[in-house]
């Protein structure tokens, strides 16, 4: 790419020179024609005009061809850290429109550090792929930042992706990464491929190995056994426990999905949120938690609930709808319900809209998951109650960063929660209520 900005950078100086000559020259022989009566001489000068004017016009085009490479060598050193031969992802479909062939895509899973973490992952992969990837593969990029391959030789391509992953391994300096593969055959076009196989990077990615290939094809699709929520339900490993708190007078409750696994035990919080989307359920269990929800309010009049909802339900035209009228059916005040938000997700315009008609509705917004995102627009989204994320809030996690985040809670005046038993609960505005004794003495009997 800079051998070509070079290029047209040379191209432009012997135009301009040329430019220069050529109004000289014509300038000239029209100016002789003045003297004398040679044909030749007018001809000769209308000519280099005519070229002069035409080379003009050439000019403001070849400026905007340089403008345009140097806007494309901005973005994929924001992007990538360095000049990369890969496509965007329009300009990737576009060039491949009329292949059929197999599409892998690659996706970095990593635990969300910092966008200076984030970019030093970026960037060490991008250098692997351009030095392993870009000689056998074609490579697109998408704007979420996960990568397109169209190759010719699967084995080599694979061998290929094994030493990306060894070199950045070795690199004391990246921090701990995993790399999923998507891989899909199945499709009319190429676009549709594509979309497979990016899914396919996300399809139980929270157990994969690193590396490893999921293949997308009708069988297999069909054969395999999709997470049932219902199904679990019925089983009886997937409960809706109240966990109830209070702050003097007031009572409320936190909805705390829990799943039970064979091999991993109970599955709740974070875990079990970041699988149920993994499968695009996340809206499901929202519905499902609402449910539960209703009755436990009906039985508890002087109780409020906070439920913590996902994206999915954000972007549902029909969520909203859906909890209001059940609310109305029940004769329910929506004061009572509490949405927390995805810290993530909550500083979004859609989500800033769907919480400014909530809390005009009358239900209460809160903040889950808070790790000091977006601390500028925190005061405008206005939270009445903040959770922090799990990370910050483990036994053994450094204090001082909980410390900072629950200081942001109170400049803005938000309650500070932290479910019992978890570093910082002693800061929280809603604790855990005390068990008589004769009363947990009933329940040890």
């Amino acid at each position: 790419m800079r051998k070509k900005i070079k290029a047209i950078h040379v191209l432009l100086l012997c135009l301009t020179g040329l430019l220069g000559v050529l109004l000289g020259i014509g300038v000239a022989l029209l100016a002789l024609n003045l003297t004398t009566q040679e044909k030749w001489l007018t001809f000769a000068g209308l000519l280099c005009l005519i070229v002069l004017a035409a080379l003009c016009l050439a000019l403001p085009l070849l400026v905007q061809y340089r403008a345009n490479i140097l806007n494309r060598i901005m973005n994929e050193n924001a992007l990538f850290g360095q000049d990369v031969s890969f496509d965007e992802e329009e300009e990737f479909l576009r060039k491949h429109r009329k292949e059929i062939a197999p599409v892998y895509a690659l996706h970095v899973k990593h635990n969300g550090y910092d966008e200076l973490a984030e970019k030093t992952i970026q960037f060490a992969l991008t250098q692997a792929l351009e030095e392993q990837i870009s000689k056998i593969a074609s490579i697109g990029y998408t704007r979420n930042g996960d990568f397109l391959f169209i190759v010719d030789k699967e084995n080599s391509f694979l061998e290929a992706m094994k030493t990306v992953q060894n070199k950045m391994l070795e690199d004391t300096s990246v921090p701990p990464f995993t790399l999923l593969l998507g891989y899909s055959d199945v499709g009319e076009d190429i676009l549709s491929r594509a979309e497979e196989a990016l899914n396919a990077t996300l399809k139980d990615s929270s157990i994969r190995e690193s590396l490893s290939l999921v293949r997308y094809d009708k069988q297999s699709e069909e054969s395999r056994a999709p997470f049932q929520l219902d199904q679990e339900e019925e089983m009886g490993r997937l409960t809706y426990v109240m966990d109830e708190y209070v702050h003097d007078e007031e009572r409320v409750a936190l909805v705390r999905p829990s799943l039970y696994d064979p091999l991993r035990g109970d599955i709740h919080g974070k875990d079990l949120f970041h699988r149920v989307e993994l499968y695009h359920l996340r809206y499901q269990l929202d519905q499902r938690s609402f449910e539960h929800v209703f009755d436990y309010l009906l039985e508890h009049p002087e109780t409020r609930v906070f439920v913590r909802i996902g994206q999915e339900s954000l972007v549902s035209a029909g969520f909203l709808p859906y909890l209001t009228s059940k609310m109305q059916e029940k004769g329910l005040e929506y004061k009572r319900i509490v949405l927390l938000i995805n810290a993530l997700n909550a500083f979004d315009t859609s989500a800033k809209e769907f919480a400014r008609h909530c809390k005009a509705l009358g239900f209460g917004i809160g903040i889950y998951e808070y790790g000091g995102e977006n601390v500028l627009e925190l005061s405008k989204f206005a939270p009445e109650v903040m959770m922090f994320k799990t990370e910050n809030t483990r036994q053994g996690a450094p204090k001082e960063q909980l410390d900072a985040l629950l200081q942001v809670a109170r400049s803005i005046g938000a309650h500070i929660f932290v479910q019992a038993g978890r570093q910082g609960d002693d800061a929280s505005y809603y604790v855990r209520e005390a068990v008589p004794e004769t009363k947990q003495k009933e329940e040890e009997a």
